[in-house]
């Protein structure tokens, strides 16, 4: 079926809203707070901080679809300037901190996911993360491969985030 842009008018083609841009996810209804936003016309450069925050808070624990690089690192970014300031704090067994912690530590594992779908991998890639000792020289090796872009056309995982 050959379908036409007409300017998001059509209900059949959710892939865009209005003449600005594309929505991200490719998937409206994936997201637990279901935020649909516009991208900049000149999205095929990658995410801006606040779209990447956007786009992992919508599926903050989704792990289907793929994430780009920038959406990735801005994420991991933003997780990092977070985290380190709470770091004493879970010695003192602070139950609301843990909390954060690992919602936000399955953020991490679900947006790692995706990035590796945007690789054409299987999310069980993420898997080996979690052994003893081996995890750190593993999630070296994937922060290494996360650096390089995804495949640059659809994949069975989805459509390129960028396209």
């Amino acid at each position: 079926m050959n379908q036409q842009y007409n300017g998001g008018r059509d209900a059949d083609f959710d892939d865009h809203y209005g003449d600005y841009g594309f929505v991200s996810h490719r998937d409206p209804g994936l997201g637990i707070f279901n935020v649909n936003f516009i991208r900049s016309p000149g999205h095929n450069r990658g995410y801006s901080v606040i779209d990447a925050l956007k786009t992992c808070i919508n599926k903050l624990f989704i792990i289907r679809g793929r994430a780009c690089r920038s959406e990735f690192w801005w994420y991991m970014l933003v997780v990092w300037i977070l985290v380190i300031p709470l770091i004493p704090h879970l010695l003192t067994n602070n139950i609301v901190v843990m909390i954060i912690e690992y919602v936000l530590n399955i953020s991490v594992v679900a947006v790692a996911v995706r990035r590796l779908h945007d690789k054409d991998r299987s999310g069980l890639w993420v898997l080996p993360v979690f052994i003893p000792y081996l995890g750190f020289l593993y999630t070296l090796l994937l922060m290494f491969c996360f650096c390089f872009r995804g495949t640059p056309k659809a994949n069975k995982y989805g459509v390129d985030p960028l396209a």
